[in-house]
């Protein structure tokens, strides 16, 4: 047992070293330009501008028309939430939409904050980093705090990497890592107890291939196609309102609790009805 423990650190310790050798700490500011055409040669307008909220009768007139012609295809028998936004329950989802919510009033809602819109750049997480960082120059701010999730979490530690001397602060949650961690999550299933994981976290992450490997097959196929070939499903969902629908609520019943795959309406009249019912 003593010889695999040596071993499993042995093995991690040149894993890590192979990963951080060459870990850049901090990025170059650069600049960029990603909108259509070659880079203008006058200055960037850097003005801040406010705005409202708006929306016309003759766009909820064509969300109506669109909504009024969806095709129905009912779902496979007791499928509930296996493959994706049940349509029978959808049909609850969109009758709600089309006859009971009150745009007008959310517009008004949204109008008692102020908005505002400026320009800048444009996109990958080292652009993007890029650009909070100017905006929070262009609002004032020399030094600020900065927290991100998901993919937030990148362009947050990009942010930190370019201009850290502006950063006083970074929180992230859904941290990318590869590290010695990365091990441990393949022998803690043996070796629980040494890397100090409970019997909660036992629980959770094992087996690993169930939580895992065959979780993210599962439910990462919005994600490949999105990095791939988005402006195929871009052209659907622009153009489906109830598909939008259906594509983004999906979410909010998997990513809530994967057991709500096992119920007709996707766990979301147990977290969100109320929120329906409110509006």
């Amino acid at each position: 047992m003593w010889l695999e423990i040596l071993l499993a650190s042995v093995l991690g310790f040149v894993i890590y070293w192979f990963i951080s050798r060459d870990k850049e700490e901090t990025l170059p500011l650069e600049d960029g330009w990603w909108g259509p055409g070659t880079r203008p040669a006058a200055r960037e307008d850097e003005s801040i501008r406010p705005f409202k909220v708006e929306t016309s009768d003759e766009e909820i007139h064509d969300l109506h028309q669109r909504i009024d012609k969806f095709r129905f295809t009912p779902p496979l028998e007791d499928s509930c939430f296996h493959y994706g936004f049940n349509s029978t329950y959808l049909k609850k989802i969109i009758s709600y939409w089309r006859n009971e919510f009150d745009w007008k009033k959310q517009v008004d809602i949204l109008n008692r904050y102020p908005h505002f819109k400026t320009k800048i750049e444009g996109l990958n997480s080292v652009a993007t980093a890029r650009i909070f960082y100017k905006l929070m120059l262009r609002l004032g701010f020399q030094e600020f705090y900065i927290q991100g999730g998901d993919w937030g979490s990148l362009i947050c530690t990009n942010m930190a990497q370019l201009v850290p001397s502006h950063v006083k602060g970074l929180h992230l949650n859904v941290a990318f890592v590869l590290n010695f961690f990365t091990l441990t999550l393949l022998l803690g299933r043996r070796f629980g107890g040494l890397f100090g994981y409970t019997e909660r976290d036992m629980e959770l992450m094992y087996p690993f291939k169930e939580k895992f490997l065959y979780s993210i097959m599962r439910e990462s196929g919005y994600m490949h196609i999105q990095c791939t070939k988005p402006d195929t499903v871009g052209c659907a969902l622009n153009d489906s309102p109830v598909g939008l629908a259906a594509y983004i609520l999906e979410k909010f019943s998997t990513w809530t609790n994967a057991e709500y795959r096992y119920l007709e309406d996707g766990g979301l009249e147990r977290k969100f009805v109320s929120l329906l019912e409110r509006q």
